[in-house]
């Protein structure tokens, strides 16, 4: 394993952390851009108070978010909250945190409404939206990271399920979320009221992954027909807490508020963070965990794409050269992980329903599996979705996307599928979206045996 000096400490102290991966890579935004852009007419207007390029000129969609809570305040907590909750009254800071329980149930009391509608925090902390204190965190990790990788494997295995496999009721309301919403709510309500905490920072970024994953609509509820609130199960049907749109919209945002919190963060929090997940998955993938080894090589990547390489600090570490070359390292183990975690897990499928696609599409899509999966560059491309979709945020279009697969016959004569999404990114000359030619691609992908 590579060491690498971190700064300020002598070694890390680094919590036990339950496996979140599903069975495809995190998705890290694409990083080399060429060539010229290919218009087409915006599909829709910007939504929010924001100026889009001016003709001529490219912009990107909008990442800063707005919020009343000031995650670097410092908060006391209602005398309800003490009376509610014992934790309200601790006044301990506890290692790895630079905020003491009452200080961070102060903070939830005070988070936007609309971002965390779980309010007042002491009334959903049983339901796990929030972490209470009076369960070890490492439990808390285990029940709800466990229940959403069973979500997400299943999900993958059948290759079509943009479901959840289950949904939690919340205490006495007769509402119910779905099990993905505990993680992404307790943890980045957590790191909002701590920023500049190690374990807060490490949990967030299981909940960013998570986030994202919905992001890519890699995952959804099946809903009730025409509703937005209804998903009937084995024949009952359930009231989600709030309209789905509306919970997917609001965890985009939080996702924005993230990476503008952590960019203004400790950076020694955000590299500790990252190299804590490096030093974890590189013991597991030698001891031959693998499904461990991807889930932190998992977190690793996702902290080093979209938080560690964007921070200020970034630009002076002298150790960031070296670093670099552990990331690439990494990204070829994870693929590893994942095959095999595949492999000894997966039961096959039948080949999945094909769609025709433009010619556009299958050029570019012939040279994304040349560099993704070189082995098997010659393998048969085949289309899982018909044609490209948009991804938005905030009303922008940021991507286009389309599902792409490949097969081939392993030495063993076993059938294979690979599976990723196919995004090309998005930026706006005045109210025109333009699909930026040469900035298209996958990071990563998954495999499955087919019958």
């Amino acid at each position: 394993m590579k060491k690498i000096i971190v700064r300020g400490i002598v070694a890390l102290s680094i919590m036990s952390m339950a496996p979140l991966a599903g069975q495809a890579q995190v998705n890290n935004l694409l990083k080399k851009a060429v060539g010229k852009a290919a218009e087409t007419k915006v599909v829709q207007k910007a939504k929010e108070a924001v100026t889009p390029g001016s003709e001529g000129e490219l912009s990107t969609f909008p990442s800063e978010q707005t919020m009343k809570f000031n995650p670097f305040g410092s908060y006391k907590p209602s005398k309800e909250a003490i009376k509610a909750d014992p934790m309200a009254s601790d006044n301990t800071v506890r290692k790895n945190y630079t905020k003491s329980p009452a200080q961070i149930r102060g903070a939830y009391e005070h988070l936007d409404k609309d971002l965390f509608p779980y309010q007042p925090y002491y009334k959903y902390s049983d339901a796990g939206l929030y972490l209470d204190g009076t369960q070890k965190v490492e439990d808390f990790i285990y029940y709800t990271t466990t229940q959403c990788r069973k979500m997400m494997d299943e999900s993958y295995a059948k290759l079509n399920g943009l479901e959840h496999n289950g949904l939690i009721g919340i205490g006495n309301t007769g509402k119910s979320v779905p099990y993905s919403e505990i993680v992404i709510n307790a943890f980045f309500a957590e790191y909002l009221a701590d920023p500049n905490s190690y374990i807060a920072y490490r949990q967030m970024i299981k909940a960013y992954i998570l986030a994202h994953q919905q992001f890519l609509g890699r995952f959804r509820l099946t809903l009730d027909a025409g509703s937005q609130t209804t998903v009937t199960k084995d024949g009952q049907k359930n009231v989600l807490f709030e309209p789905e749109e509306e919970r997917l919209k609001r965890n985009n945002k939080l996702m924005n508020i993230m990476l503008d919190v952590a960019m203004k963060s400790d950076y020694d929090i955000v590299f500790r963070g990252t190299y804590g997940s490096y030093t974890q998955a590189e013991k597991q993938y030698e001891a031959g965990n693998m499904d461990a080894a991807l889930t932190n090589y998992r977190e690793f990547v996702t902290s080093f794409d979209y938080f560690l390489q964007k921070h200020e600090g970034w630009k002076s570490d002298e150790r960031a050269a070296e670093f670099e070359t552990m990331y690439k390292e990494a990204r070829v183990k994870m693929q590893k992980a994942q095959n095999a975690v595949i492999e000894n897990s997966t039961d096959p499928i039948d080949m999945p329903k094909t769609y025709k696609v433009s010619a556009e599409i299958q050029n570019m899509a012939k040279q994304v599996v040349a560099r993704e999966d070189p082995e098997h560059k010659n393998a048969q491309i085949c289309y899982l979705s018909d044609g490209w979709r948009t991804l938005t945020r905030n009303g922008f279009i940021t991507h286009r996307a389309v599902d792409v697969g490949w097969t081939y016959k392993d030495a063993k004569g076993q059938r294979w599928l690979c599976h990723g999404i196919m995004m090309q990114q998005a930026a706006y000359r005045g109210l025109t979206v333009i699909y930026l030619d040469g900035k298209y691609g996958m990071s990563g992908y998954g495999r499955t045996k087919l019958k």
